[in-house]
């Protein structure tokens, strides 16, 4: 099964390896990452794109990270969800977007890690696979529910496997004993949770925009600050 990475025209392969959604419509989550960087003093500014993800996602070339960076907000089918890529050079860091504007405001919010494995088709050079997912919801008190298989430098053996958290009732746990570590968390697992959740996670369609680019700036060892030219 085909993961996000190495299948949007024009991005690295890498792009895509980790995704973030809130579930907010895209107007309301662009909202509050603009005045969440405004109460930083980053200087946001923000483009509306008509598109979505397959349109826009150049907009966060070159990847990379300060004194310029770049996040993109994609409104996916049905408008339940707002997608959340950023220009990451690992290939995408949502964490911060998720826990400050989807967790505070009483929003559910995931993050998906897929990056194939070593030997596996569309395996990206020498980096170590992984699969991670992430769900936090409403209300939430102890810790969201995670489940990851990670891949070589993590590990002293091949696989590492970790699940903590409540069991969501969308789970199917009797793959976590599977006998390969690799087997608990798969593609098509994580491909089956999201659906339980309205969202297609890999279905490049799904996220139709229209999007919002968001760049802000933080100042260089020099102090001076940078600004992408549009």
């Amino acid at each position: 099964m085909s993961t996000l990475t190495s299948r949007i025209p024009g991005m690295p392969p890498v792009f895509g390896g980790q995704v973030g959604f809130i579930k907010a419509p895209l107007t309301e989550v662009a909202e509050r990452v603009v005045a969440w960087h405004e109460g930083l003093g980053l200087g946001p500014m923000r483009v509306d794109v008509d598109g979505g993800l397959v349109e826009s996602a150049t907009m966060l070339l070159p990847l990379g990270s300060a004194p310029v960076i770049r996040s993109l907000l994609v409104g996916t089918r049905g408008g339940e969800w707002t997608a959340c890529f950023d220009a990451n050079p690992s290939g995408g860091d949502p964490g911060g977007v998720l826990s400050v504007v989807g967790d505070r405001h009483g929003a559910a919010t995931l993050m998906v890690t897929a990056v194939p494995f070593q030997g596996d088709s569309g395996a990206i050079g020498r980096r170590p696979g992984g699969y991670l997912l992430s769900y936090s919801w409403p209300g939430r008190e102890g810790p969201p529910r995670s489940i990851a298989v990670i891949e070589g430098e993590y590990s002293s053996s091949r696989y590492h496997y970790e699940a903590w958290g409540p069991v969501q009732s969308w789970e199917e746990p009797e793959h976590y004993t599977a006998r390969r570590k690799r087997d608990r968390l798969t593609p098509a697992l994580i491909e089956k949770y999201c659906r339980a959740l309205g969202i297609d996670v890999f279905d490049l369609d799904f996220y139709c925009g229209p999007s919002v680019f968001i760049e802000r700036t933080r100042f260089s060892s020099d102090g001076k600050t940078r600004r992408l030219q549009l």
